[in-house]
């Protein structure tokens, strides 16, 4: 029996490929594939190889100089911390096989964490070497010792790949497999002890989380007219679960004080959605902090 069924698995690509494309609710999404990896991990479904691949730096645009907006233009600017001034900033990421199927992910680490690698390689202790001739090691489980060493990047692979954005209904349709999976009593009853961290925050990101609703021609919200449409108004605040938009006419666009609606388009409301809305609203939102997209 696997450790996560393949309709999650499935449903987790879908939902890992619409976080790439800019959906909504990137921060949980990627929290329930690292739940599901380190399960996988634990169970010894997968195989974990670190590796490295070297990019022009976003923050200092490959120039190895940062340079504040409001600096004049002939500034050169303070060496970047982001690459240490050389154009080039160094990622590393764990690459995850899933046994006896075609399905590859790709986990980045940060803050020198690497749950997914430690789940499946069984690492309990990382060594670093006071004195440069000797490596840092990972120490396994049966007590081995295995350097420290990020390989070469996959073949034809780089870093923040276009994915395919799910329309709202489809969205809601993975998002209910891989919830109630996680939600499962029995499921969670028989996570390992390595889970325990990386589960709670699965659950606080899944409070966080706003599901975005697309936006369809409709007429004004306010008056129904059809034409003279001014605007497509945001009013994702009228909801904590739900992020979404409604049209309106140019005469309605110009009252003031502005009226916000508070319901979305019903036609948005799929039975896919529905269903997503209730089991969030059983579980609450945390507005500690929102989701970022």
């Amino acid at each position: 029996m696997t450790a996560v069924p393949e309709p999650v698995l499935a449903a987790l690509d879908r939902l890992n490929s619409h976080a790439r494309a800019n959906g909504c609710g990137a921060r949980a999404i990627y929290a329930y594939k690292t739940v599901a990896a380190i399960a996988l991990g634990v169970a010894g479904e997968i195989e974990a190889r670190p590796f490295q691949i070297g990019v022009k730096c976003r923050d200092c645009d490959g120039t190895g100089r940062f340079r504040y907006w409001d600096e004049p233009a002939d500034s050169k600017g303070a060496p970047c911390r982001t690459c240490r001034a050389k154009g080039t900033a160094v990622l590393k990421f764990i690459e995850t096989r899933h046994i006896g199927h075609e399905r590859v992910w790709h986990h980045p680490v940060r803050n020198l964490s690497y749950p997914t690698l430690r789940a499946s390689w069984g690492i309990v202790e990382t060594r670093y070497s006071l004195i440069d001739a000797e490596p840092d090691y990972w120490i396994l489980a049966d007590g081995t010792r295995r350097p420290i060493a990020w390989g070469p990047p996959p073949a034809s692979w780089e870093p923040n790949r276009p994915g395919e954005r799910l329309d709202d209904s489809a969205a809601a349709e993975a998002l209910n497999v891989v919830e109630a999976f996680l939600l499962d009593r029995e499921t969670r009853e028989m996570w390992p002890r390595e889970l325990e961290g990386y589960k709670d925050t699965a659950l606080r990101e899944m409070r966080r989380y706003r599901l975005r609703l697309d936006r369809e021609p409709e007429p004004c919200w306010r008056c129904g007219a059809a034409e003279d449409l001014a605007t497509v108004r945001h009013c994702g605040s009228g909801s904590r679960l739900l992020d979404f938009s409604r049209a309106v006419c140019q005469r309605h666009s110009e009252e003031k004080p502005i009226v916000w609606p508070t319901e979305p388009n019903p036609e948005c409301l799929t039975p896919p959605v529905r269903e997503w809305i209730a089991r969030h609203t059983a579980l609450g939102f945390d507005t500690s902090d929102r989701d970022r997209w």
